[in-house]
């Protein structure tokens, strides 16, 4: 679902690797890719919790990988 979400383009550069205790951990293979997911962070957590309502999304977070 993240790409998806998130689109084609920023899919190739990032991946969700985990989800634990309503926290959603995305790896970001470079800085610009991390900067614009951090920019659009709020969108994509809302995106995120309207597809997956009963999941319990509280928190996105981003890691260089």
């Amino acid at each position: 679902a993240w790409p998806e979400v998130i689109g084609e383009r920023l899919s190739r550069m990032s991946s969700a690797v985990s989800f634990c205790n309503g926290v959603l951990i995305v790896k970001v293979k470079n800085s610009l890719c991390f900067e614009l997911l951090k920019r659009d962070s709020l969108k994509i957590y809302l995106a995120m919790v309207q597809k997956f309502p009963n999941a319990g999304i509280k928190k996105i977070n981003f890691h260089m990988a």
